[in-house]
């Protein structure tokens, strides 16, 4: 799979109409080999440009601060679409992929060889801001072929979800028979599985598959209940606070932490910027619960050494919620609210 166009002309004209004095880019990881094209043509504009090459894990984490200290009056952030306010000005550029000529083909084919689809027609579509500019399209050409499609707004654009916000989904959950995630990779697309009570299928427009995401559900929450049957013996925890902006719940830490204590458990509250294995390997708990991104609990799991719980997990783990009723743990965020 190939990057992505950067559109850079149309990037810099927009930089112009902001007349900043310097700018920050902000990059993922994925973007960094571009850092270097990136900033030859700004300087070839010349518009003062630094490039921060902290990690960027996403809209949650501007790097508005960092700004500041920086004397940048205006931030583009690459590869997410805006999801906070910040003290300093940011364009949001996603980097969105062209729609190749086979893809919905190739995706309506998918759909019409599963044989779940050839008598349940109504179907919810979700995209990533990477493929959000053509989820009308993908709608339009789907339904000119006998498919009754839904696009759903949530708190993201129609259509959009994250890994940890599926909610594009519930206003459209009872009209539909199955979703369908539109784009590679399965983070996200578990979010809905988990979410959603209907069947949940990924097409793959990269490489045109189709597949139906219950096994990998079955996978995940195989990973996640061992983790939580660890984690019934511990007697203290250290609850983490994220300090990036866009995921700091602090007063759904020091819920978890109550809750906790009324069980009889010992609870320490820490916080950080990064969190690594490392930064936590010196506190001495029987098990951690993670309040920043869901990522980082489902993805690096397996480089911790003590149990890594998501705040869904400690309900389960403490009788509030069964294990029939686990979901991804979302990050929702409303005006200046994270919660």
């Amino acid at each position: 799979m190939d990057t992505p166009p950067l559109q850079l002309n149309e990037l810099l004209a927009e930089v112009h109409r902001r007349k900043p004095v310097q700018v920050l880019i902000q990059i993922p990881e994925g973007l960094k080999t571009n850092v270097v094209e990136i900033e030859d043509a700004f300087t070839r504009e010349k518009i003062p440009v630094i490039t921060i090459l902290d990690p960027s894990f996403g809209a949650c984490d501007i790097a508005d601060g960092k700004a500041q200290v920086l004397g940048c009056d205006l931030i583009v952030h690459f590869g997410h679409s805006k999801m906070l306010h910040t003290q300093t000005n940011v364009i949001y550029w996603p980097v969105e992929f062209p729609l190749e000529k086979n893809m919905i083909p190739g995706c309506v084919k998918a759909l019409n060889e599963e044989k779940f689809f050839q008598k349940n027609k109504r179907i919810g579509i979700y995209v990533t801001i990477q493929f959000h500019r053509h989820v009308n399209e993908i709608k339009k050409e789907l339904e000119a072929k006998g498919f009754n499609v839904f696009v759903g707004m949530g708190d993201l654009k129609d259509g959009q979800i994250l890994g940890c916000d599926a909610s594009a989904r519930r206003d459209i959950e009872d009209k539909v028979d199955a979703n369908v995630y539109f784009g590679d990779g399965y983070f996200h697309a578990l979010a809905i599985a988990f979410a959603s009570k209907k069947p949940t299928y990924q097409y793959n427009p990269f490489t045109h598959t189709l597949e139906n995401l219950e096994k990998y559900k079955e996978k995940y929450l195989r990973q996640r209940f061992g983790l939580i049957a660890k984690a019934k013996d511990a007697q203290s925890f250290a609850i983490i606070l994220c300090t990036k902006k866009g995921q700091l719940r602090k007063a759904l830490a020091m819920r978890l932490k109550e809750e906790l204590e009324q069980a009889g458990k010992k609870v320490h509250v820490v916080a950080m910027e990064h969190i690594t294995p490392q930064a936590l390997m010196g506190v001495h708990v029987d098990a951690y619960v993670n309040t920043a991104c869901s990522r980082i609990a489902t993805d690096d799991f397996e480089s911790y050494t003590k149990p890594l719980l998501t705040p869904i997990e400690v309900e389960i783990l403490l009788g509030k919620r069964t294990l029939e009723n686990y979901v991804f743990d979302e990050i929702r965020h409303i005006g200046n609210k994270v919660m």
